[in-house]
C-alpha cells in the first residue's frame, strides 16, 4: 500500500454563481478559440465544462466573468501544462478583452 501523508493547504472560495454563469454563457461549448471539441454529457445531461480563471486567483486575478472561461477538459489541462500555455492564456485574454469592450459600450449607452 502507498504511504499516507497529511498536509495543510489554503484554497480560494470561488463563487458558484460565477461558475454557473460562465457555463451558461458558453452555450455548452468550450470557450477556447478554435476548439472544436464536443464536451461529454454529465448524468444530468449538461455538457461537462471546467471553469478556468484566466489570470489565476493566486496571481491576483478576479473571480469575475471577464476572468473566467468554460473549457473542455483538454483545453483546461493545456492552460496549465502545455508548452505554449502562455500563448493560450493570451488567446483567452484577447477574447475577454473584446467582450469587456462590448460590455463597456453597452453600459455607456445607458
Amino acid at each position: 500500500r502507498p504511504e499516507k501523508r497529511s498536509f495543510k493547504r489554503v484554497e480560494f472560495c470561488r463563487s458558484a454563481a460565477i461558475v454557473e454563469a460562465a457555463r451558461r454563457r458558453s452555450g455548452g461549448k468550450c470557450e477556447m478559440p478554435d476548439c472544436g471539441a464536443t464536451p461529454f454529457r454529465t448524468d444530468d445531461g449538461r455538457p461537462y465544462l471546467e471553469v478556468h480563471h484566466i489570470l489565476p486567483l493566486s496571481e491576483g486575478g478576479e473571480d469575475g466573468m471577464l476572468n473566467v472561461a468554460a473549457l473542455c477538459p483538454n483545453c483546461h489541462r493545456a492552460q496549465h501544462h502545455a508548452d505554449r500555455r502562455d500563448q493560450l492564456r493570451e488567446d483567452l485574454q484577447k477574447v475577454r478583452g473584446r467582450q469587456a469592450g462590448t460590455i463597456r459600450q453597452v453600459e455607456s449607452k445607458d
